[in-house]
């Protein structure tokens, strides 16, 4: 009779390459399979034995400290930044108190500035005294600061005035910045 026939089976000693290397996957897959399962009895029976309460403060806690730290990372980082703009744009204007110390620095008491108008290019303002001379005076040292002073360039007089009644003189002038 033919060995395929016979439905009993026999192990036999002659197991071949492939179906040694099937049996040994198979062992290993076993074995992971029971590390797996006792891995995850492990964690049920220490989660079952750990508190939960504490470790949600604990957890609530950590990130509570996290959450703050980086609050104050941010704060750090956004007024950094605020500084550096401010830093930039300083550099950029030109120096105003400067130039205003150069139009009121040594203004005598008998002159009046009446009025000063900033913008990015000029300065307007108007000057009234009741002594001509010392509105001379005080135009003819603009004009020496106009060549030292780095600040502004140019002193133009808009206009002249005299109120007779009054015995005021009076001057616009424009001062153009560098």
């Amino acid at each position: 009779m033919s060995k395929e026939i016979n439905l009993i089976t026999r192990k036999e000693k002659n197991i071949s390459p492939t179906n040694k290397r099937i049996v040994i996957f198979r062992y290993i897959s076993y074995g992971t399979l029971f590390l797996v399962a006792l891995c995850s009895v492990g964690i049920l029976i220490l989660k079952a034995m750990l508190p939960t309460s504490q470790l949600a403060q604990a957890e609530t806690q950590a990130r509570s400290q996290l959450n703050a730290k980086s609050q104050d990372g941010l704060q750090l980082v956004y007024t950094k930044e605020r500084l550096d703009t401010i830093d930039e744009i300083l550099e950029k204007r030109p120096n105003v108190t400067g130039i205003i110390d150069a139009i009121m620095g040594q203004n005598p008491n008998n002159l009046t500035v009446s009025t000063l108008n900033l913008d990015t290019k000029k300065i307007v303002f108007n000057i009234s005294s009741t002594d001509a001379n010392l509105l001379r005076d005080y135009l003819t040292n603009l004009v020496d600061k106009t060549r030292t002073n780095k600040s502004f360039s140019k002193v133009t007089l808009e206009s002249f005035g005299i109120e007779t009644k009054a015995g005021k003189y009076s001057a616009s002038l424009t001062l153009e910045l560098k």
